[in-house]
């Protein structure tokens, strides 16, 4: 019985200290979705001050068309994060630059397709009967989803190193840029800058995840 008083406190203890360990590493990955959803819905709120709701329905179709892309990597980093918790330090100090370079091209192919929406936008020609700047909507949010990639497979290694504080604030800084960017750019240019405002917001969040990341593996190193 005695022992029995002496341990269980103990366990006690180490239960408590489990769940904040847990609650600390895990709550900053819930303020990351927050972030992700206000930058997701924000430009639509905002187009509904500055556009009819007729163009902010066309906004919404091709933003839904766009973002069919990045719901398909979304669903591949769900394989991607345990494996990267399980071999951590072999993703960042033996195939870190291997994975940061098929990032690159990637990213110059999300480019690339974001080169040729512009081009029919442009040119002024209907695909499949939609309007050129639903076409050009479309490219750019495509693009957009396509140009996260770096954050996409980035944040899993820093989230495996305990970094998910810093996760969380790259999300923050990223939607903060993408709002501005709504707040400056929609006024003017309608549903086409709220596209080209989510694609430098998720282009931020790639950069600085990689720029992180690749910190990280010096700090560790050095």
């Amino acid at each position: 019985l005695s022992n029995d008083k002496v341990l269980n406190p103990t366990k006690d203890l180490e239960s408590v200290l489990n769940t904040k360990k847990i609650f600390w590493y895990t709550f900053p990955l819930f303020i990351t979705q927050i972030m992700s959803l206000v930058n997701n819905v924000s430009d639509k709120y905002i187009l509904k001050y500055y556009l009819d709701i007729d163009t902010v329905g066309v906004y919404g179709k091709a933003y839904l068309f766009g973002s069919s892309l990045g719901l398909f990597i979304d669903s591949l980093m769900l394989l991607w994060m345990p494996y990267v918790i399980k071999n951590k330090e072999f993703i960042l100090f033996k195939r870190l630059h291997l994975i940061l370079k098929a990032v690159y091209v990637f990213m110059i192919m999300s480019l690339v397709i974001l080169v040729l929406g512009v081009y029919l936008y442009f040119s002024n020609q209907d695909v499949f009967g939609l309007p050129p700047t639903f076409i050009l909507v479309f490219f750019i949010i495509f693009s957009a989803f396509a140009l996260r990639i770096g954050y996409q497979v980035t944040t899993p290694i820093l989230s495996a190193y305990d970094k998910t504080s810093l996760v969380a604030k790259i999300s923050i800084f990223s939607m903060v840029i993408g709002l501005v960017a709504n707040l400056l750019l929609i006024p003017s240019y309608g549903m086409v800058a709220a596209a080209v405002a989510t694609l430098i917001s998720f282009l931020s969040y790639s950069i600085i995840s990689i720029i992180y990341t690749v910190k990280l593996r010096r700090e560790i190193t050095v």
